[in-house]
């Protein structure tokens, strides 16, 4: 199930690189690194990435900055702020095949904030994305 999951988020199947990636590219070609379930891609073009997403996701990233959710409530005074990601999940994380850390992408919520926020998602993900009992790894690698 797993290795399943992971070669759907990793292939582009019957779909093609969208055009403007490509003209993005500028004629470099795009590596596909992660295909989401709403069929958004993220493509690595030699030490840069460009984010897509169809119109059909509903999703509209122009405008994904900024939004604040009324559901959420007042924001908390942040004490020590800092630049987060804001979507700090195992899918916008990029490892290489060793497990070392080669980027981020998907900077949509990049923001001022406090860093619990980021921590709290990455922490999150990783039962969402590979089972519970990583976070351990997760914090010792912050101490490093």
């Amino acid at each position: 199930m797993v290795d399943e999951m992971s070669e759907q988020q990793h292939t582009l199947g019957d779909a093609e690189v969208p055009e403007v990636v490509l003209v993005l590219a500028g004629g470099r070609e795009p590596e596909l690194v992660w295909h989401n379930e709403l069929g958004g891609l993220t493509f690595r073009v030699e030490d840069r990435y460009i984010k897509w997403n169809p119109r059909s996701s509903g999703i509209d990233l122009e405008v994904w900055i900024g939004r604040s959710p009324v559901e959420l409530g007042i924001r908390p005074p942040v004490d020590e702020p800092v630049l987060v990601h804001g979507d700090a999940c195992a899918p916008n994380t990029l490892v290489s095949a060793d497990g070392a850390w080669t980027g981020n992408v998907d900077f949509g919520d990049l923001g001022i904030g406090d860093r619990g926020a980021d921590l709290a998602i990455a922490s999150l993900s990783l039962d969402w994305n590979f089972g519970e009992g990583h976070q351990h790894t997760l914090y010792e690698g912050l101490r490093d």
